[in-house]
């Protein structure tokens, strides 16, 4: 299992989350959620990144690659921008898998490019085969524009991490041979009529039948489930891949919500580790179903609310069903305001 904690991140007080299989975050806005999952993002993808290419683990080598992930991911050159602006302190932030601390590292209030790595172990202990940030499906459309700026800007901040390191690795590697989850790709090319393809020089493609369609005229709803698809087939999402996904409901029908998430609940089935950030009912709701009918094992999920008390946010942790219901509550009671006290104050008169 494991183990995130960080105190003093972005609006975030404190945070200690022991990651499961399948995650479910949700909250209020700007109560931290963003900040949590791409610092944690920015921290794997620089350890499996070292590990892949083999390079030298000492201390100072990760500090250095830590640093440059974080300020790619979070587009900030000063540091200190991560840091909470309420308090005093510094943030802190500690990785443990099986009780064993992998690392621990601070960033100052005044720090510009460093952070401080106070502790490191073996590294290779990460149960992660390899980390995808899915990115917005509107990234799809403006694909062609992205790389060029990145490719030819290098040194450029512009283009974050989370939506350039899986785009750059769906243009530069091709269909895999034998297809891990290809039981995965074939239920979601039946789930949306066709399948989405990328040409070198057409771009992303939507290919239903016999016709194909450019990305840019394809709907915004089904393009999500072409991402994917897209990473699947290339074998960059497999089993023991982590994968991290914000707001997968933008644009989908609440119908296709619920595919998507039989999507996402299949994968963590076939050992993808799955952290989800949203603002649906619908989906919290899904989620309550399919725990109660057995179909998602409460062993197997950890729910995750970030609400704010006097400007500072807080994480309430676990795999109990009373933290979806206070999600819930948490997204509708704006409604339940508007519609339902206002009827009631009108009674009254």
């Amino acid at each position: 299992m494991i183990k995130f904690s960080a105190c003093n991140l972005g609006p975030i007080k404190e945070i200690d989350i022991n990651l499961s299989k399948f995650n479910l975050i949700s909250g209020k806005n700007a109560t931290g959620k963003s900040f949590f999952v791409r610092l944690l993002y920015a921290i794997i993808a620089t350890i499996l990144e070292k590990e892949n290419s083999k390079q030298n683990n000492e201390e100072k080598h990760l500090e250095k690659d830590l640093a440059k992930k974080i300020r790619w991911v979070f587009q900030q050159r000063d540091m200190s921008a991560i840091v909470n602006k309420i308090t005093r302190d510094d943030l802190c932030t500690q990785i443990t898998i099986n009780n064993k601390t992998l690392l621990t590292f601070s960033v100052s209030r005044s720090a510009k490019r460093k952070i401080v790595l106070k502790q490191i172990n073996n590294i290779k202990e990460i149960p992660y085969r390899n980390c995808l940030f899915i990115f917005l499906p509107s990234v799809l459309d403006i694909e062609l524009a992205l790389a060029n700026y990145r490719e030819y800007y290098k040194n450029n901040l512009g283009v974050s991490d989370i939506f350039w390191d899986a785009l750059q690795a769906i243009r530069t590697v091709g269909i895999a041979d034998e297809i891990e989850l290809e039981s995965v790709s074939k239920k979601i090319e039946k789930t949306i009529g066709g399948k989405f393809l990328y040409k070198a020089k057409q771009g992303v493609v939507f290919k239903e039948k016999e016709k194909e369609y450019d990305v840019k005229i394809t709907a915004s709803g089904i393009k999500i489930f072409g991402i994917l698809q897209l990473l699947i087939e290339r074998n960059l999402l497999t089993k023991d891949s982590l994968l991290v996904i914000e707001e997968p409901e933008c644009n989908l029908h609440p119908a296709y919500i619920f595919k998507f998430v039989e999507i996402l609940v299949e994968l963590t089935k076939q050992g993808v580790y799955v952290i989800a950030v949203t603002h649906s009912g619908e989906i919290i709701r899904y989620i309550e179903y399919l725990v109660k009918t057995k179909k998602l094992l409460s062993s197997d999920i950890c729910f995750a609310l970030f609400k704010k008390e006097n400007r500072l946010a807080f994480v309430k942790t676990g795999n109990d069903l009373t933290i979806l219901t206070e999600m819930l509550e948490e997204l509708t009671e704006e409604y339940f305001k508007l519609v339902f006290f206002k009827e009631a104050k009108e009674l009254e008169h």
